[in-house]
């Protein structure tokens, strides 16, 4: 009987299918398209016959050049669109010549070819998806055609964006981003484990969702022009070890830092709240300094605590506050330190020479976090704030 459902449910959706005038996908010239016969156009797809492993692909190698048109049984179709995961795990696939008649690039279309190089975007293209270029890490140079009137790679900056937005769709290694960029979209570094740093412009004042997942940073300084992180924002880092977070942001959603080895963090005052899973897996001791006096809102697996987020964290807090967090309950189980200075105000800066004593001194950095010696630049010693 089930069978029977089966083989009804395949007819119905097969009749569908040709009522719309799809043709099943089709081999051209090495090339697998979606052929729509009623429209004449040709979407480009992924290998649908191959059955190995899914990053091991050698379908297509080297440079591949799509042409603007392709023929099949007496029909002429138009090249339109790259499906998604099209090229998927192409391992031998460097480069893709695409034609100014594409129109639409689907999420993951580059995903997994790990000797992609370059990518030029037509002037033509009018979507793009999200992650098209993840876990590409051999890409060096993205270019958006200047006549294009959506997207653009202003000031040679090695990305996507969307021009009327001001946001950064897509990324690579080399990446430079303009300080006219104003959000850092979805997936847009995801998977990208050879970028290593990056610098983010105070022009960012948000970041989308898995932006940098499974990158290869290792310190993060967010600008206080930051006031909103997607989800999981840098989920999987693992060799992302200090960060700062932006002095705007009011709250870490989550899975956040999840599965990173953090071992020291900034949370400024502004934050009110910290979500689930923030550093859930993560093997390294961490020192966390808070600079808000009141205790911020902290979800019941942040750490997941109660099998072993109380052990693996140490919490700094302003002096004098170390009560106030312990008898707050979701901060009760922590140890606790109350060493972070806060400044007091913006002026009455002294200077302190380079030969100046610093023996028998508490020295912190602007952050609160205690040095065993002063740094160039504005440090708090004895609670007063020296140049040095």
């Amino acid at each position: 009987m089930k069978r029977n459902y089966l083989i009804i449910l395949l007819l119905i959706l097969a009749q569908t299918a040709l009522a719309e005038g799809d043709v099943p996908p089709t081999r051209i010239n090495g090339i697998y398209y979606n052929l729509d016969a009623i429209k004449r156009q040709a979407e480009v797809t992924y290998d649908w016959d191959y059955s190995g492993p899914v990053y091991e692909k050698t379908t297509y190698k080297g440079t591949l050049t799509i042409p603007a048109t392709v023929s099949y049984k007496g029909i002429t179709y138009d090249f339109t669109s790259i499906s998604m995961i099209a090229f998927q795990g192409n391992c031998e696939l460097r480069t893709v010549n695409l034609p100014n008649s594409i129109l639409h690039i689907g999420s993951g279309a580059f995903e997994g070819c790990d000797k992609f190089q370059s990518l030029t975007i037509p002037k033509s293209v009018i979507d793009i998806e999200e992650g098209i270029l993840s876990t590409c890490n051999a890409v060096t140079s993205i270019i958006v055609d200047k006549a294009n009137k959506v997207y653009d790679s202003r000031n040679d900056c090695n990305a996507i964006i969307h021009t009327a937005t001001n946001e950064l769709i897509q990324g690579c290694k080399n990446t430079v981003i303009p300080n006219t960029v104003t959000r850092i979209g979805d997936s847009a570094f995801a998977l990208i484990s050879s970028l290593t740093s990056i610098d983010i412009p105070n022009s960012i004042t948000s970041i989308g969702s898995h932006a940098f997942r499974d990158t290869g940073l290792k310190e993060l300084a967010l600008p206080n022009s930051v006031i909103y992180l997607g989800y999981a924002v840098f989920f999987s880092c693992r060799n992302l070890t200090s960060v700062t977070l932006s002095e705007s942001l009011e709250s870490i959603p989550p899975s956040t830092f999840e599965q990173c080895d953090i071992t020291t963090i900034t949370i400024p005052a502004s934050v009110e709240s910290i979500s689930n899973w923030i550093f859930h897996a993560n093997e390294n001791h961490i020192s966390i300094y808070i600079q808000s006096t009141t205790p911020p809102y902290l979800d019941n697996n942040s750490f997941n605590q109660d099998f072993w987020g109380w052990r693996f964290a140490t919490i700094h807090v302003p002096v004098g506050y170390r009560e106030v967090y312990h008898s707050s309950e979701s901060w009760e189980g922590f140890t606790i330190i109350d060493d972070i200075v806060l400044p007091e105000s913006e002026t009455g800066i002294s200077t302190l020479n380079s030969n100046h004593s610093t023996l028998n001194r508490n020295i912190f950095s602007l952050s609160g976090k205690r040095l065993s010696a002063p740094r160039k630049g504005i440090n708090i010693i004895n609670g007063k704030k020296i140049n040095f």
